[in-house]
């Protein structure tokens, strides 16, 4: 499975995976994994957490529509205040977003 690039702008937390693992083992996996244009865009702790415990993961397709044609905006919203990430973690992060933001513009010649 690939991982979007807007995915990647953010901290995987390796550490507290197989505690991840151990909840979706016994409750299942509660959340889907959000796909957009084929690849992870939020969820990725979420898919290793459910290869590592043995889970079929579930997905959910989005569309343009579901991430108003802003992953990197989808992104920061399901992660920035929502995770146990440090203020060095989000601003790193922030960092990269806009970077990513502004390659994009470069590339569709904005």
């Amino acid at each position: 499975m690939e991982f979007h690039e807007a995915c990647l702008l953010w901290p995987l937390d390796e550490e507290n995976l197989p505690a991840l693992a151990a909840s979706i083992k016994e409750n299942g996996l509660l959340v889907p994994i959000a796909l957009y244009e084929g690849k992870i865009l939020d969820g990725r702790r979420r898919y290793f957490a459910c290869k590592m415990a043995g889970i079929e993961p579930q997905f959910i397709e989005l569309d343009d529509d579901d991430v108003d044609n802003d992953p990197v905006s989808y992104t920061m919203s399901m992660n920035l205040y929502r995770a146990s990430y440090t203020e060095d973690e989000g601003a790193d992060a922030l960092k990269k977003a806009a970077e990513f933001r502004k390659d994009k513009e470069t590339e569709n010649g904005v």
